[in-house]
Formats: structure tokens, sequence, C-alpha cells
């Protein structure tokens, strides 16, 4: 796990083991690289749940969800947020 957009940014850390559902990994920006290498052997895989702040660039092949900070409640005073939702979809 990098932080930044490639495998050329600082590792973060490697993982080769369960960690459990409680580890949390953070980026100092706006990228974070993620990259499976498997052994040979098969196991279960690996989920992950993210979240971002105000605004960003989404790829929306699938469905999904945005919420404005705060939400359900007051979001906070003078807050400017832009996100970009491209798909490869017509």
């Amino acid at each position: 796990m990098y932080d930044g957009p490639s495998a050329e940014a600082h590792l973060i850390t490697r993982l080769c083991r369960d960690v459990g559902s409680s580890s949390q990994y953070n980026s100092s920006g706006n990228h974070m690289f993620i990259r499976m290498q498997t052994s040979g052997d098969s196991g279960r895989g690996f989920s992950a749940t993210y979240t971002t702040g105000c605004g960003g660039m989404l790829n929306a092949d699938t469905d999904g969800q945005i919420f404005s900070p705060g939400y359900p409640g007051r979001y906070p005073w003078n807050t400017q947020c832009v996100w970009i939702i491209s798909s490869s979809f017509h």
C-alpha cells in the first residue's frame, strides 16, 4: 500500500496476513496505490472500504453515493466541494 498514485510513492505498509477489519491506513493526499500479488497458492482475498473528503474524481462505472461533509448533520460554514464523476458507459 503506497502513499501516492503509483508504486514509486512512499510505502505505507506491506500486508502478508489477516490484519482484521479494524485496521486503518491513511494517505497523506488524495491518492493511494494498492497492489495485490499472490504467491501461487489461493486464499480468501481481501476487501477494503474507503472514504474521501470534500470532493474528488470519481469513476462511476457502477452505482455509488456521495454526501456533503457532515451529512446527515450540518455541513461546515463556507464549504466548497467539487466532485467530478466520469463513466465509460454511454
